[in-house]
């Protein structure tokens, strides 16, 4: 091939990786493979690149054997067609690194702001501290079923709020593969988790869980320790319920 430099706007390797947030070494393995998988399908033929240095070798196996291809002899349509499987394939890595380092997220509280609201549905940029988690950032969508009655209709773009994280999936943006978030602001996740931030903040380890809630009246939590009267009015606040905490001594 020229370079990859000539594929990737001036970019090297290293460079490229990068850019998409990878290990030099995925960067790498990603690279070959999306050239030998681009090369395989137009030739009808077993092709194997080995990146060396700010370019790669390309090997053909035939049944007669194995020979090295020129690449002086490529055309350019099919550049562009290693390009986009090149683009394609350091997306795809780029959401699986971010998955691997958001997964952890589902089940948790996570904050962010509406970006839109479109046919009742709620989309949502989220504030985490998950790094090149996908090529846009991590997106969030709460469907109408998870939003409480209160504040359905209610919802502006530019509003930050928090919600309980229910699951963490790979999407396609168009042809972009992307991370969603499925996010809820009815489950009894959201009242735990909220309380339990809390109590983190003023440094208490109490054992909580919500055994009930009756979305946008009361959440009924359970607790090993008496919690903070501030701690319960900011959730009871943020939740635009009742928040009643029971004392249960085990």
């Amino acid at each position: 091939m020229r370079s990859l430099k000539d594929i990737s706007g001036g970019l090297s390797l290293q460079a490229v990786a990068d850019k998409y947030g990878l290990p030099y070494e995925d960067a790498k393995a990603a690279v070959e493979g999306a050239i030998s998988d681009a090369l395989s399908g137009i030739f009808h033929l077993d092709v194997e690149c080995q990146m060396n240095g700010q370019g790669c070798e390309i090997y053909v196996f035939r049944s007669t054997g194995v020979e090295r291809l020129p690449t002086g002899r490529l055309k350019k349509n099919i550049f562009r067609a290693i390009k986009y499987s090149i683009v394609s394939a350091l997306n795809m890595e780029t959401v699986t690194h971010g998955y691997e380092k958001s997964r952890y997220l589902a089940g948790g509280i996570a904050g962010g702001r509406i970006i839109a609201v479109h046919e009742d549905r709620i989309f949502v940029e989220l504030d985490t501290e998950t790094v090149n988690c996908a090529p846009g950032g991590l997106a969030g969508v709460c469907e109408l079923a998870h939003q409480t009655p209160k504040e359905r209709g209610r919802y502006r773009p530019g509003d930050y709020m928090n919600f309980h994280v229910l699951s963490i999936k790979t999407s396609l943006n168009g042809r972009v593969p992307a991370l969603k978030a499925s996010l809820s602001r009815t489950s009894r996740g959201l009242t735990e988790g909220l309380l339990r931030r809390r109590l983190t903040e003023r440094l208490l380890n109490t054992q909580i869980h919500c055994v009930k809630r009756a979305v946008g009246v009361f959440s009924l939590v359970e607790a090993n320790a008496r919690i903070p009267g501030e701690c319960i009015k900011a959730v009871s606040d943020e939740l635009k319920e009742r928040v009643i905490v029971h004392f249960v001594q085990k």
